[in-house]
């Protein structure tokens, strides 16, 4: 079982000049996913041990 949570932002500006249409954007995306509940094996060491931690965690 994961927790999932995050939110993500995006922003768009548009200007037409003449015949000519400029058109910037962005995007803000920021995520937190941990791992609360999963088969695993008892390990010798804490840090191979996954549950409890955040994905991708260094």
């Amino acid at each position: 079982m994961w927790t999932v949570g995050g939110v993500e932002v995006g922003l768009d500006y548009t200007k037409r000049v003449g015949d000519i249409t400029f058109n910037v954007g962005g995007n803000f995306t920021f995520n937190r996913n941990e791992i609360k509940e999963q088969l695993e094996e008892p390990r010798l060491y804490d840090n191979l041990v996954t549950t409890g931690k955040r994905l991708n965690q260094f």
